[in-house]
């Protein structure tokens, strides 16, 4: 399905009013890799695996493919040649074609912002282009986006591909430079204007059906329903 625009959930107002003025958060992949948080964490962040003893607890013995390895601290394992990235991420949001896609819709979307707060930014699809352009240009970083893929195969996970209990996040990423793999302090992108031409914020959005008028789905600060279903 074609991508209508994005979402980004907040439940911190301040992180929205921040990237309205043109300040972009990116986290790293190890925050998430660290963080315990319901749908936030992802011990397997951008990569195959991960141990971390700090998470995991001391481990005298540590097998990896069939090697024993002694005294490990941490490992990561990656999809060949790829190295761990600055991520900023959204929630992709495409057009539904019939009830059983609304539903789903609406259900992913209440769960999103049960998990990551109730206020929210929208931007439509043709402005993704101009967001990222200014970003990278603006900071001089190299930018790449994308909707994410999901995947029951741990050999596929990658910051492209995550694994399939994540579906219902619906994810679009951005990738801004390279980062350390242990490093866990967010980069704060500066933009030299504001983002207040292309950001819609926590204003309703809606979509009506264009026959029978019926309201098919509704976001709001309040909540994210549908009069129909």
């Amino acid at each position: 399905m074609e991508i209508v625009g994005l979402l980004k959930f907040f439940k911190d107002k301040k992180y929205l009013e921040d990237l309205l003025s043109g300040v972009v958060y990116c986290n790293t992949p190890e925050y998430y890799r660290l963080c315990g948080v319901e749908g936030i964490g992802d011990r397997n962040e951008s990569c195959v695996s991960s141990y971390r003893i700090e998470r995991d607890g001391k481990k005298d013995v540590l097998e990896i493919n069939g090697h024993m390895l002694s005294g490990v601290q941490s490992v990561t394992m990656r999809k060949g040649g790829l190295e761990d990235m600055y991520l900023h991420c959204w929630i992709a949001v495409s057009m539904p074609q019939n009830e059983g896609q609304y539903r789903s819709l609406l259900s992913d979307i209440n769960r999103m912002r049960k998990e990551f707060g109730c206020n929210y930014a929208f931007i439509a699809a043709k402005d993704i282009d101009f967001f990222v352009d200014t970003v990278a240009s603006d900071n001089n970083v190299s930018g790449d986006y994308r909707l994410v893929k999901y995947s029951e195969d741990s050999h596929e996970w990658c910051y492209w591909c995550k694994s399939d209990k994540y579906l219902y996040q619906r994810e679009f990423r951005f990738l801004f430079d390279r980062c350390d793999t242990h490093d866990v302090e967010p980069r704060k992108l500066i933009c030299k204007k504001d983002f207040s031409n292309i950001l819609y914020v926590n204003e309703p959005l809606t979509i009506i059906d264009s026959v029978t008028k019926e309201l098919m789905f509704c976001l709001d600060l309040e909540k994210c329903y549908s009069g129909v279903f």
